[in-house]
């Protein structure tokens, strides 16, 4: 089955879930820092992945899925590139896409959610 691990960064919780193929298999909630800026949630996302890693590692000897993320901006070349500063400040131009596949090594894919 196809698996994927998939963020969605809100202005007020972010989640983290494990798809296998159109099953959740795994899922987390945590309050988003969103006004402390890109790298509060960074670290946010981390905590959430290694919570995650630690829970799935004891089920599957290897989790092998790309990253997805969704999240409130404007997305050009990976960056984000604006996002509404009233929902969660200080995404001007920041390399999400590249600092998620080098921090966990794994293909990164980011999508605009914005309403």
């Amino acid at each position: 089955m196809t698996q994927a691990i998939v963020f969605d960064v809100g202005g007020t919780n972010s989640r983290l879930a494990v798809f296998d193929g159109q099953e959740i298999v795994w899922r987390t909630q945590v309050a988003t820092p969103a006004q402390q800026g890109p790298l509060a949630m960074l670290a946010t996302m981390q905590e959430m992945y290694q919570e995650m890693y630690q829970e799935m590692y004891q089920e599957v000897e290897h989790i092998d899925a790309p990253i997805g993320v969704a999240i409130a901006g404007i997305i050009r070349n990976g960056c984000v590139f604006h996002a509404n500063p009233s929902i969660i400040k200080g995404w001007e131009d920041f390399p999400l896409q590249a600092e998620l596949s080098r921090r966990f090594q794994r293909p990164v894919a980011l999508c605009n959610d914005a309403r």
